[in-house]
């Protein structure tokens, strides 16, 4: 049987510019040992298999929101409950940081050469020859959870004045097996973001996308939702944030990361802390890497 998915909820914490990130997103459930000797074994299990059916949808009695009628009054209901619970999760991560960096979408951002040149990231837009309309940016790295799985992995995004831009990233996980040998295998995701709040200081955006898993075996693919945002609090530093959250195959993915970096000539030298849950599996990794803003 697949154990549930673990319950989150949003805390928000204010404590300078790193709190803004934790403020707008879940927090990651409690450490959990994996269910099995083969974690990735799991992963491919609980992507690829489907569930077992539910006994108590398959006994032929009626559903108890079913009216018999057709009406399902009490579906309806449940339905308005559960719009209304899902306004209030997502209402406040997009709105509030348009409110709290005073975005009212008057003027598009563009960027500079070179991050920090001008103590800045985002700007108001400017047709001065030292900002321009596209913004990119490339990540090398290395996750280790200290227990037998490591990963390398990379991330690209691309922005654009327009606030439209196009996000890609992937990752292989290798584990050591302890009869002998190494099980691998790939995740990725591709999304079409938007940054729906932006100032000198700080961007928020979010999109839609897919992801995937692949090894020899197959390749599997499923619906991704990202919500990230970048702060730019003084240089050198600078603190990122993202969450990603869909399915995969049979499965939910639901990935949490917070990192913090030093900036020196358009490279940042980053490390923290990364939750990756897949089904049963839960992977709680320390990262670092190398991110090239161009």
């Amino acid at each position: 049987m697949r154990s549930p998915s673990c319950c989150r909820v949003c805390v928000p914490l204010r404590f300078g510019a790193a709190g803004l990130v934790v403020a707008v997103f879940l927090i990651p459930g409690p450490v959990r040992p994996c269910l099995a000797e083969d974690v990735l074994d799991t992963i491919r299990d609980d992507v690829r298999d489907a569930p077992p059916p539910d006994p108590s949808s398959s006994n032929g009695q009626r559903h108890p929101y079913d009216g018999g009628d057709g009406s399902c009054t009490d579906g309806d209901a449940a339905s308005t409950l559960a719009g209304t619970a899902a306004l209030l999760v997502l209402v406040p991560p997009i709105f509030g940081p348009i409110a709290l960096l005073d975005d009212d979408y008057s003027q598009p951002g563009s960027f500079p050469h070179a991050l920090y040149g001008d103590s800045s990231r985002c700007i108001k837009f400017d047709d001065g020859p030292d900002f321009r309309l596209w913004s990119a940016r490339v990540d090398a790295e290395y996750a280790n959870n200290f227990d037998r799985i490591d990963s390398l992995g990379g991330h690209f995004l691309l922005e654009t004045s327009y606030r439209f831009g196009l996000e890609a990233s992937g990752s292989q996980l290798d584990q050591r097996l302890s009869g002998g040998g190494r099980d691998r295998l790939a995740l990725g995701d591709a999304n079409l973001v938007f940054r729906f709040a932006q100032a000198d200081w700080a961007e928020f955006r979010t999109g839609l996308g897919a992801n995937w898993l692949a090894d020899r075996q197959a390749t599997n693919a499923g619906f991704n939702f990202t919500y990230a945002a970048d702060f730019f609090p003084r240089q050198p530093w600078v603190i990122s944030s993202a969450i990603d959250a869909g399915m995969l195959g049979y499965s939910g993915l639901f990935r949490f990361r917070l990192t913090g970096g030093v900036l020196f000539h358009g490279v940042e030298a980053y490390t923290g802390f990364e939750n990756l849950d897949i089904g049963r599996t839960h992977i709680n990794s320390l990262v670092s890497g190398l991110r090239f803003w161009f």
